[in-house]
């Protein structure tokens, strides 16, 4: 069976048509010809109606052409010192990671900090300090639930997030942020500059057997914004949860290092 792939455009539709049992060509037609005006003022959410009705000419629905897939390729946004270390050990979790960046930015640092000014930050925001940065660093280390790893079905989410109102993951992940914010509040300097001038943007492409209905109405919905010459929305965005596991190495298919403009 196949696996569905959002990588761009052209493959999200070849995977779709595949398992809906039409041409690329058949679907993309049903995708153009469709009447935006049939999401106006009905009672139904839109979300769900178009690919509803769309598949409905191919006499499928979301259910039984996600049971066609064997799963979905997933893409993981992130800015990495070592990219070529997901290959290695995949896609770990939040809290399997932490005190490697930890490590990393403490490196970073240099000779602005000593240790033990660098310990007395890590305590202070691991212990409940320094305002709404470190209560956001404690939210997203503290719960499993936060700790992923996660993952979006639709790529072009990550080089286009202000279309979709997601945050710029390429620019720097959100607990590098959080920690940087720490220290800037307690020692001045710009600890996020530095670790974006050391990192690469990229996006590791991952496999996983977990999909579900809503993964094809979005990848049907990144499909119609992008038939019609228009910028993907929220409506493409389905994400991936690892839920703290971590995503094996032979799980990950491809590394790709982002070239920003």
């Amino acid at each position: 069976m196949p696996w569905l792939d959002c990588h761009d455009y052209a493959a999200a539709l070849a995977s779709l048509a595949e398992a809906i049992g039409a041409r690329p060509s058949e679907l993309a037609t049903a995708l153009g010809e469709y009447e935006e005006s049939r999401l106006e003022n009905t009672a139904e959410d839109p979300w769900e109606l178009m690919p509803r009705e769309v598949l409905g000419r191919f006499h499928a629905g979301v259910e039984t052409v996600a049971d066609r897939f064997d799963g979905a390729y997933y893409f993981h946004g992130t800015r990495a010192i070592d990219p070529d270390a997901f290959r290695v050990r995949g896609i770990l979790p939040l809290d399997q990671m932490v005190e490697e960046l930890w490590a990393t930015l403490r490196e970073l640092a240099g000779n602005d900090v000593t240790d033990a000014e660098w310990h007395n930050l890590h305590s202070s925001v691991e212990g409940g300090a320094d305002g709404h940065s470190g209560t956001l660093y404690r939210m997203k280390t503290g719960g499993r639930i936060h700790h992923g790893p996660f993952a979006i079905v639709v790529r072009e989410t990550f080089l286009d997030p202000a279309s979709t109102g997601s945050h710029d993951y390429l620019g720097c992940p959100e607990i590098v942020q959080d920690i940087a914010a720490c220290y800037a509040s307690a020692h001045g300097g710009n600890l996020e500059q530095r670790f974006c001038a050391a990192a690469k943007p990229c996006i590791v492409k991952l496999r996983s057997t977990q999909l579900g209905p809503g993964a094809i109405a979005a990848a049907l919905w990144y499909a119609y914004t992008k038939v019609r010459n228009g910028e993907i929305t929220s409506s493409a965005n389905y994400s991936f949860d690892g839920e703290g596991e971590p995503v094996p190495a032979g799980d990950v298919v491809g590394v790709e290092i982002v070239t920003r403009i």
